[in-house]
């Protein structure tokens, strides 16, 4: 990741921080709920669908979903087929966070899929023709 200036460096790393700050926050405060982790899901996603918009170029960003959802959009079947694995990924993303940790804290599957859905459509702009 380059940085234009140090300023703009600290900009990500104070956002980085009150994020983190405000997650555990939430789960101290709030515990975990539903409700607190579709919040984080949404926060953690759009803030990583940003930087991933600003600071990796379109052509990385739209191979990387590309291989993600596995589909091409001219075919319905495809388009089925990547929804599917969009859900797999996001199942797995949840396996893998639930083991973890000891004792598992339940990491529901509406967050995952919130969080990658997201971080997909925060990139959306990467596929403009310009």
């Amino acid at each position: 990741m380059r940085f234009q200036t140090l300023s703009e460096a600290r900009w990500i790393f104070a956002v980085l921080v009150l994020l983190v700050i405000v997650t555990f926050g939430l789960l101290l405060l709030r515990g975990n709920t539903v409700g607190i982790q579709a919040t984080l899901a949404a926060m953690w996603g759009l803030f990583l669908g940003g930087t991933l918009l600003f600071y990796l170029s379109k052509t990385l960003i739209i191979t990387i979903f590309g291989t993600l959802l596995g589909a091409s959009v001219a075919e319905i079947k495809s388009v089925v087929d990547g929804v599917q694995n969009f859900t797999q990924i996001a199942q797995q993303l949840t396996d893998l966070l639930n083991k973890a940790f000891d004792p598992p804290p339940h990491i529901y599957n509406g967050s995952a899929f919130l969080f990658l859905l997201l971080v997909l459509l925060s990139c959306l702009p990467a596929y403009s023709e310009k």
